[in-house]
Parts: C-alpha cells; structure tokens; sequence
C-alpha cells in the first residue's frame, strides 16, 4: 500500500492553470435564444397575417414604406436582443469560471510554506524509502 499526504486531492498549479484553459461554459444559452426567437417569429407572423388588411392599406398610402421598416425593425430587434443576452450569460459564466480558477490560484500562491512543506515531506519520504532500501540491499550483501 502507498502512502499518500493528506492533501494529495488538491490540484496542482498547472492542473488549475489547464482547467482554466480547457473549460468552457454550456452553449444551451444560444439554444434557448433561438427557441425564443423562433416563438418570436411566428407570434410576428401571426400578427401580420392577422392584420394583413390593414398593412396592404398602409402600403398604399405615402408612409406606407416607413411603415414596413419600422414593422421589420420591431420583428427583428427583439431577435437580436435575445442572441446579445445570451452572449452576455454565456460571457457571465465563463467569466465566473475564470474566477474561480485564479482564486485557487491565488489561495495557493498565498501559502507557500504549505506547499514548501508538503514538498519537503514528499522528499523525506522519497529519502527514507531510499535509504531503507540501501540497507535492505546491504544486509543481503552481508
């Protein structure tokens, strides 16, 4: 059986320093803005099939035109606000896990002598293991 130090389930430096790299945030945050953009865009379409008599009356009148624009404005610019929020979430938790990772980090860096220490055990250790198996090999010898 080997014998391992009672902190041996912390994570090294570069183990922290990888997780930080390797990890990213879900993408179900860009799956839910376009479920809510495609239930957007149909309740639009239901509205303009529902009011299309009164936007071909529009048409044919002067400002009929703007009225269009502004009408694709209002169905399109919620849409754009759904993928910014959810690039801001996803940003928000990504951000979140690289914070987390330098507090690690950082908790690390500010005990040192933990770490002098748990080396310096880890080199006795590795010392006596030697030293006990010279002495077995020289007691054979003998």
């Amino acid at each position: 059986t080997s014998r391992r130090a009672a902190n041996d389930d912390r994570e090294t430096i570069g183990q922290l320093l990888q997780a930080l790299q390797k990890g990213r945030p879900a993408r179900s945050v860009y799956t839910f803005a376009t479920i809510f953009a495609g239930v957007w865009l149909a309740a639009c379409a239901a509205l303009t099939f529902g009011f299309l008599p009164s936007i071909q009356a529009a048409m044919g009148q002067s400002g009929g035109v703007l009225v269009i624009a502004g009408l694709i404005a209002m169905f399109f610019a919620p849409i754009m606000l759904f993928y910014f929020l959810a690039s801001l979430v996803w940003r928000g938790q990504e951000m979140r896990m690289i914070a987390q990772a330098m507090a690690q980090v950082a908790i690390r860096f500010s005990e040192p002598e933990g770490s002098a220490s748990d080396s310096m055990v880890t080199v006795g250790q590795a010392i006596r293991r030697e030293v006990a198996a010279m002495g077995d090999g020289i007691e054979r010898a003998i």
